[in-house]
C-alpha cells in the first residue's frame, strides 16, 4: 500500500464528509452485505422516511465504502443503506445493489477515514469532540507508524484542521484526554462537569483532581484558582531546593 500524505487534502475533503473519493472506485454492491460501523456516531432516524424517499427518487448518493481485511465496512451512508435494506424487505428487488463506491484499506485509514468524514464533519458535544479526538490520533499514531501515511509538521496542526478548532482548543483536549484521572473523565462524559472544569482540572496532580470531581460543585474559575496554587507551591519547593544545594555544595 502506498504511502499518502495528509496536508491540505484531508482538511478540504473532510469538511465536504469523504476524504480522498478520488481513490474510490466504482462497484454496485448488496446492502446486506455491508456492515455498519460500531463507530457511528450519528442519528439512525426516520429510515422508514428515508426508504419511502428512495421509492420515489432513487438513491441520490453513493456509499462510502472501506474495505479491511476482506469486510466491506460503512464509511459514509449508514441510513441510506438501513433504508435499502428496508425496501428490499418491503420487496423492492431493485435495491438489491446499490451503488457505492469502495477502497481496499488497513484498519488504521479505515477508522481515520471514518472519524474525518462523519464524525467530524459534524455537530457534537464538548464530550463527543474530545474522544474523538482521542480516537483519531491514536489511528493517526498507527498508520504513520505503519508507514502507511507521512506527516509535516505538528500533529496538532493536522488534527486542528480537521476538526475546524484552533490548536489551542485541541491543546486542551489533549490535556483531558492524556492527564485527567479516568473518574474526572466520567464526570465529564455524564454532564457532571463542562469542558472548562474538565481541563483545568487535568491541569492539577491527580489527588487534587479527586478533590474536585467528589466535591462536584466547583466552578472553572475555582478549579483554575486551584491550579494557580499548585503553581506557587510548586515554585516555592523549587526555590528552596534550589536553596538547599546550594547550601549543601558550600558546606
Amino acid at each position: 500500500m502506498g504511502r499518502l500524505g495528509l496536508g491540505d487534502r484531508l482538511n478540504q475533503n473532510s469538511r465536504q464528509g469523504i476524504i480522498f473519493t478520488e481513490e474510490y472506485r466504482k462497484i454496485r454492491l448488496d446492502p446486506r452485505t455491508l456492515i455498519p460501523s460500531e463507530y457511528n456516531k450519528y442519528s439512525q432516524d426516520d429510515i422508514e422516511e428515508l426508504a419511502d424517499n428512495m421509492l420515489l427518487v432513487g438513491q441520490l448518493q453513493e456509499v462510502i465504502v472501506g474495505r479491511v481485511a476482506g469486510q466491506d465496512r460503512i464509511i459514509v451512508g449508514h441510513r441510506r443503506t438501513a433504508a435499502a435494506v428496508l425496501n428490499i424487505e418491503r420487496g423492492h428487488d431493485e435495491f438489491k445493489l446499490v451503488d457505492c463506491k469502495i477502497k481496499e484499506m488497513s484498519e488504521s485509514l479505515f477508522m481515520l477515514t471514518l472519524h474525518s468524514a462523519n464524525i467530524f464533519n459534524r455537530q457534537l458535544s464538548d464530550w463527543e469532540l474530545t474522544n474523538g479526538v482521542a480516537e483519531f490520533t491514536k489511528y493517526l499514531v498507527k498508520a504513520r507508524e505503519s508507514g502507511e501515511l507521512t506527516i509535516e509538521g505538528k500533529m496538532r496542526d493536522y488534527i486542528a484542521n480537521v476538526t475546524g478548532k484552533s490548536t489551542g482548543k485541541i491543546n486542551q483536549i489533549n490535556s483531558i484526554n492524556n492527564n485527567l484521572c479516568e473518574e474526572g473523565k466520567e464526570a465529564f462524559k455524564d454532564g457532571k462537569i463542562n469542558f472548562s472544569t474538565a481541563y483545568e482540572t487535568s491541569r492539577l496532580p491527580e489527588e487534587k483532581q479527586h478533590e474536585v470531581i467528589e466535591n462536584g460543585e466547583l466552578l472553572s474559575k475555582d478549579v483554575r484558582e486551584m491550579v494557580k496554587e499548585e503553581r506557587e507551591k510548586n515554585k516555592i519547593s523549587l526555590f528552596i531546593y534550589q536553596i538547599y544545594s546550594i547550601l549543601k555544595l558550600l558546606a
